[in-house]
């Protein structure tokens, strides 16, 4: 029997897909790059030490990202609602958010911020927090009306941002540009769309629904808010805007997983375990083939571009655990798949609180290069762990195939 082929590749995909597909791809690499060049132009500009206020001010900002949606991406299609009332209901949800961000951002900022300039440079970033939040909605709802090309304008708005700030002789105009061009990507998408504000009874219910959705991502994001902020407390200024670099870069070579992941679930609920093991040793082979190539640019960005020597040594060491994170995804997401939602809720949970813990003493004995190795060592261990697991459910699924057979 001929194995069952594997799907196309994602570039014979995107040459298939039409001009809707193409233009959210688009928008999602353009904001990709985005991160890529305010984290340059941070570097170039204000120095290392800008970085690690960058890399701090990210707290807040991945939790808006997260709770700001209210899960609303996630429901809109299961809403029996015309589109003019799903776009308020997505306007609603950024301007309720607003009172608890600014609380947030400036109670953050006066918490964690070493000076007064840093302090005021934490609460603009984290104020410009929404946009990210208000992306993923937004992108929700162009891509249920058909209006996939106005998803350019929110990166191309913080583009422009970037590259209007660059030009500013400090660090705390150039986050106050930021923040500008951030609220106008998002205001002039939603000022495009039709609205119906003449039925808002459920609003309440609706935005509480799609909380729910939120819970795993939740518990992760928290856990690496929280390691961040104990690596806040321990390393320089200077090093935090290091373990950002690596941050980003280990993010980029996590995002073809993510979007391989995604266009193979489907296939991946219809075939089971057969196409899951063929899908493990693709993912696998695509992570260490990634980890290569993140490692060789991050010794050309490291001395060209940031000017950090070791940033490559950094790299190398994180992007051995890239194949071990592509097995982690995949067996994480076969559970979701199966319907295993309590299990992968309890997995991540477990790695949650387990990551908190190994990642975090040895940041506080050893540094960055602890918080480095045992960010790599963890997720090695983690797919080691993973993987056995999943082999011994399958021998004993198929155990008790066998038996019944007998019988």
């Amino acid at each position: 029997m001929k194995p069952t082929p594997l799907p196309a590749s994602r570039f014979q995909r995107i040459l298939a897909a039409g001009f809707a597909t193409r233009t959210i791809l688009f928008a999602r690499l353009l904001q990709n790059a985005n991160g890529f060049l305010l984290t340059t132009i941070v570097a170039g500009r204000y120095g290392l030490d800008a970085v690690g206020t960058l890399t701090l001010a990210t707290i807040p900002i991945t939790l808006v990202t997260l709770f700001g949606t209210f899960g609303l991406h996630f429901r809109f299609a299961q809403i029996d609602a015309n589109h003019s009332i799903l776009n308020t209901l997505g306007l609603i949800s950024a301007v309720v958010s607003l009172p608890i961000i600014l609380g947030v951002s400036l109670a953050f900022a006066f918490i964690f911020g070493h000076s007064q300039h840093e302090q005021f440079q934490l609460a603009v970033i984290a104020l410009s927090s929404p946009f990210f939040a208000q992306c993923n909605v937004m992108n929700a709802l162009q891509v249920l009306q058909n209006r996939q090309v106005h998803s350019i304008i929110s990166p191309g708005m913080n583009m422009l941002g970037l590259g209007l700030g660059a030009f500013s002789q400090d660090f705390s105009t150039f986050c106050v540009w930021v923040l500008v061009f951030r609220v106008l990507g998002i205001v002039i998408p939603y000022a495009l769309l039709p609205h119906d504000f003449s039925n808002l009874r459920q609003t309440a219910k609706q935005l509480g629904s799609g909380l729910r959705f939120l819970f795993s991502d939740a518990v992760l994001i928290l856990s690496d808010n929280l390691i961040l902020l104990l690596s806040a407390h321990v390393l320089t200024r200077a090093d935090l805007g290091i373990l950002g670099i690596c941050r980003q870069l280990l993010t980029a070579s996590d995002t073809p997983g993510w979007a391989n992941m995604q266009s193979s679930y489907p296939r991946l609920v219809a075939e089971g375990d057969r196409y899951f093991h063929q899908l493990t040793q693709v993912m696998f082979r695509t992570g260490a083939f990634l980890g290569v190539v993140v490692t060789a640019l991050a010794f050309l960005a490291g001395a060209l571009v940031f000017h950090v020597q070791n940033l490559w040594f950094y790299t190398a060491i994180l992007m051995v655990s890239a194949p071990a994170r592509y097995v982690v995804l995949t067996i994480e997401t076969q559970l979701k798949a199966k319907g295993a939602i309590s299990v992968a809720n309890w997995l991540t949970g477990l790695r949650a609180i387990a990551g908190f813990v190994v990642i975090g003493t040895a940041t506080v004995l050893n540094g960055l290069l602890g918080h480095i190795v045992a960010l790599a060592g963890f997720f090695v261990v983690l797919a080691l762990v993973e993987s056995l697991l999943s082999k011994r459910k399958k021998q004993g699924r198929s155990a008790i195939v066998m038996t019944g057979k007998r019988l």
